[in-house]
């Protein structure tokens, strides 16, 4: 019999875990995330029920071009450009692409389609642009980690979050969003609620709280 190697459920603390792994709620028992959260609040607890990996083992996530998209683009600004595997297919249709894609992501790259890939360049540069144009975005993505995981218990419930960039002072947090939609800034104020972006910055910084002392001086 073949030995399966399962990953050790993770404890309260800080962790640089891959994407799927944490998806996948690496907690010991089912654990609160923002978008969880954000879901019994704007639909029901049934939804969020449904949609979490260990209530709910049939769930599967969407995948479609514009999150691949998506997910590049934050890789590379996050982790740079050796994180991206760009493929020769039109789509993902064919089980050649499909396998291709898999594999892509069980070594640990992200996969983009070909015809994708200029879209993605260029996204990233005009992100560097204007963070380095911008005043208050000045340090955005230097002096810390990529992608770090919080497991953190609040009265009696285990929550994760999965920050983009925390940096070493540990009482700052970058975030980089990408959307299919408009970008104007009297736009996403609107839209944020809905996408749930304040629940999420919210449950970042109560995670903090719980796991960093500096935050709570603040």
């Amino acid at each position: 019999m073949p030995v399966v190697n399962v990953p050790q459920a993770l404890s309260v603390g800080i962790y640089g875990i891959g994407a799927d792994r944490y998806a996948a709620d690496p907690c010991g028992r089912p654990s609160l995330s923002s978008g969880i959260a954000n879901l019994i609040c704007s639909s029901s607890p049934l939804h969020a029920r449904m949609a979490h990996p260990k209530l709910n083992p049939e769930y599967v996530g969407e995948e479609a071009d514009h999150f691949d998209i998506g997910t590049v683009a934050h890789a590379l600004i996050l982790e740079g450009y050796s994180v991206a595997e760009v493929l020769k297919f039109p789509d993902w249709r064919t089980n050649a692409a499909r396998e291709a894609r898999d594999a892509a992501r069980k070594a640990g790259k992200v996969p983009i389609l070909e015809k994708n890939w200029a879209n993605v360049l260029g996204m990233v540069a005009s992100a560097r642009t204007q963070l380095e144009a911008h005043k208050d975005a000045y340090g955005a993505f230097t002096e810390g980690k990529p992608e770090q995981t919080l497991i953190w218990e609040d009265d009696g419930v285990l929550c994760r979050a999965r920050l983009d960039w925390l940096h070493d002072s540990m009482v700052a947090i970058d975030d980089y969003k990408t959307t299919s939609a408009t970008a104007n800034p009297d736009a996403i104020s609107r839209t944020l609620f809905a996408n749930g972006w304040d629940v999420q910055a919210a449950f970042y910084i109560r995670g903090l709280c719980h796991l960093n002392d500096n935050w709570n001086a603040i």
